[in-house]
């Protein structure tokens, strides 16, 4: 009875250490943690000095026609003055085709995308009334670029068969149209070839009354965001291709309306790290809970210091497939650090254990790490599968745990 109860206690205290084992193993993951957070931020730091360098995030608009006009306006003194006013038009049509070129750029150890998009933009104004009141001798095409220091040449124009060069002014890159009259209905037809780098994203403002967006690109790995998506896309291992129309009545009471191309990598590696420190607590207690089994059905003693051991072991891991993923392939790092892991511990378990059971726990491990690398490479179904294994695993323990556990002989060393 006095070995029962105190085999019972001495069961209790090494399920409490247990736990509080795990518990105590989160604060090395959090650390873990803290250092995948201050990898990405270098990351995001080299990125945005690559994209500042090389052109940024560009915006594109359709080109606009504005002619000057002045107007008598009072202030709030009474007093008269004459304000200088644009009157503004925007294209009836406008068509943006072009080829975005996506390149990768080395700094360190990161790589960072960048693109050279070679655009050609068409369209036609048509006059109305009201626009061709306000002409008198001077008409304006103004062209809106977000990022003009990713241009790689001068801006040319050609408008109703005549060639133009874009000149920039205070108020931006404008061109000053040479027609001989200005008359309502008429029709002016516009095209510019544009060659600009960028960096990030390509976004695409629709001022027009109808903007359609043609692009092909040889990035297989496109995100298209904003206002609008595309009506159509394809995207293959090779590129994509990728079209919009939008029209007035689309934009209508939007705020702000836009659309873009987004050059990123779909989940990077310090992404799929944090992912992978997610699941720590559930390893480091199935560990410990097989250890525990073992322990239970062998009789045999599994020090506190063994138990520290592995889990300090499994911890470990994380870091490893941090710095081992910033040199190579996630899932190349993974199985490098989870091999480095597993054949770590197998040596240890066979050491303490010296029995049969230590292969098993070995593979128990290996078993482990597989199954939560199928979890990371699941989108939408890893909660499910999660779910399902949990289930199964604790089916198991339940079965080996069905009867009542005690230590009824003493243990060895």
């Amino acid at each position: 009875m006095v070995k029962e109860m105190t085999n019972g206690r001495r069961m209790i205290s090494k399920g409490l250490f247990i736990l509080l084992a795990v518990l105590i193993l989160q604060i090395p993951i959090l650390l873990v943690k803290n250092l995948i957070t201050d990898r990405e931020d270098l990351l995001s730091e080299t990125t945005t000095e690559i994209s500042n360098q090389y052109g940024g995030r560009q915006t594109l608009c359709p080109p606009v026609l504005k002619i000057p006009y002045t107007t008598n306006t009072t202030n709030c003194k009474g007093e008269t003055f004459v304000k200088e006013l644009y009157a503004k038009l925007i294209p009836e049509t406008a068509h943006i085709n072009g080829d975005v070129q996506v390149e990768t750029r080395n700094r360190s150890i990161y790589d960072i995308l960048v693109y050279r998009a070679d655009l050609h933009l068409s369209g036609s104004f048509v006059i109305s009334e009201d626009f061709a009141s306000f002409y008198k001798d001077k008409l304006y095409m103004y062209l809106s670029i977000g990022e003009m220091r990713g241009l790689a040449d001068n801006l040319t124009a050609s408008v109703n068969g005549k060639d133009y060069v874009f000149n920039l002014e205070d108020d931006g890159l404008r061109i000053e149209l040479d027609l001989a009259g200005l008359s309502a209905g008429q029709v002016i037809d516009y095209s510019i070839d544009i060659d600009t780098r960028g960096a990030e994203a390509l976004a695409f403002i629709p001022d027009a009354s109808t903007l359609k967006v043609d692009l092909t690109s040889n990035h297989s790995t496109p995100s298209f965001g904003g206002t609008f998506l595309p009506d159509q896309r394809n995207v293959t291992e090779d590129g994509f291709d990728a079209h919009w129309t939008v029209t007035k009545f689309n934009t209508f009471g939007t705020i702000n309306p836009s659309f873009h191309l987004d050059l990123i990598v779909p989940v990077s590696q310090y992404q799929q790290t944090t992912r992978a420190t997610k699941y720590s607590f559930l390893i480091i207690m199935l560990v410990f809970m097989a250890i525990f089994l073992v322990e239970v059905v062998s009789r045999q003693e599994v020090n506190f210091i063994q138990y520290s051991v592995t889990g300090f072991s499994l911890c470990l891991f994380y870091l490893l497939l941090l710095s081992l993923s910033e040199y190579l392939a996630f899932s190349w790092a993974y199985l490098i650090a989870s091999g480095m892991t597993v054949a770590a511990l197998g040596g240890y378990f066979i050491g303490f254990l010296k029995s049969k059971t230590a292969i098993g726990c070995t593979s128990a491990v290996a078993v482990l790490y597989s199954f939560i690398y199928l979890l990371l490479n699941l989108e939408t179904g890893s909660l499910l599968v999660g779910s399902l294994a949990l289930f199964a695993i604790l089916s198991v323990i339940m079965y080996f745990t069905r009867k009542n556990l005690s230590f009824s002989t003493p243990m060895t060393e």
